[in-house]
């Protein structure tokens, strides 16, 4: 009966050991990753005049990847600070200063390198746009009959572009031989297209459409001539010296808020 007895009770301890370590290892899996991160950082985000996903409106940084941004910090629990600079400058800022992010940004094969990325934060389908009722007679002859097609007339006949100064669909445009008006302020820009500076304008319907507003046209007032280019999609792109755990944490966030449908929300806020 003692040895019987010795047995149980090593059982016991056993079974009471197991349980105590799956209840550590528990334990272990919910502690919030912020221990990681000293507590005293704070990223710097920075963001062009880009409406609706981010611009300046009474003194205050907004839009859709500006509010999705400020979500994925308070869910990463990570401080964040948002500054609107033009895109050439911030881009590069962002390529020398680590905990810092840059955005609305094409995730595309020039910079992958050169940067971390989270996202995606938005589809990104660009394209050539034209008035359809211009006061200057450009003599444009954009063959119609396939996309490939207009481009090439585009490019042949060597139509001015206008496209923002640093943005990457200026390099796409100037690396394929297009003829390109570029500027750094997108909401400049615009006025330049709606003015008849030059006869097209590369962008997206969201952002284009949000831009005309604010200068009291209509989307409807322009047409898509072609599409340039819809193989990329929208990012936060973050110096590539930035502590991966950070760049996780907030990868992380951005994929809770699109389960949980707060992503949605935010996008059906600012675009549609």
């Amino acid at each position: 009966m003692p040895i019987r007895t010795s047995i149980i009770k090593q059982l016991k301890y056993v079974a009471l050991l197991s349980l105590w370590v799956m209840g550590s290892n528990s334990m272990l899996a919910e502690e919030p990753l912020e221990s990681a991160i000293p507590k005293a950082i704070t990223l710097q985000a920075y963001c062009e005049d880009y409406n609706p996903y981010n611009f300046e409106e009474d003194g205050e940084v907004t839009g859709f990847s500006v509010d999705l941004l400020r979500a994925m910090a308070e869910q990463a629990n990570i401080k964040i600070s948002i500054e609107l600079v033009p895109w050439k400058r911030s881009l590069k800022v962002v390529e020398q200063k680590p905990n810092s992010i840059l955005f609305t940004a094409t995730r595309n094969n020039n910079r992958e390198d050169r940067f971390k990325w989270i996202g995606p934060i938005d589809g990104r389908t660009q394209k050539l746009y034209k008035l359809k009722n211009p006061n200057n007679d450009w003599k444009m002859e954009i063959d119609s009959r396939s996309n490939e097609a207009a481009l090439k007339s585009i490019l042949i006949n060597q139509y001015p572009i206008i496209a923002v100064s640093g943005d990457a669909s200026e390099k796409n445009l100037t690396d394929q031989g297009y003829n390109v008006f570029s500027g750094p302020k997108p909401a400049l820009n615009i006025k330049q297209f709606i003015n008849e500076r030059a006869p097209l304008i590369v962008n997206v319907d969201i952002s284009i459409a949000s831009k005309l507003k604010l200068e009291g046209q209509s989307f409807s007032e322009v047409e898509a001539v072609a599409v340039f280019n819809d193989k990329y999609s929208y990012f936060y792109m973050v110096n590539k010296e930035t502590d991966t755990e950070i760049v996780y944490r907030l990868q992380k966030a951005l994929d809770i808020l699109k389960y949980n449908g707060v992503y949605k929300r935010i996008r059906n806020k600012w675009l549609n």
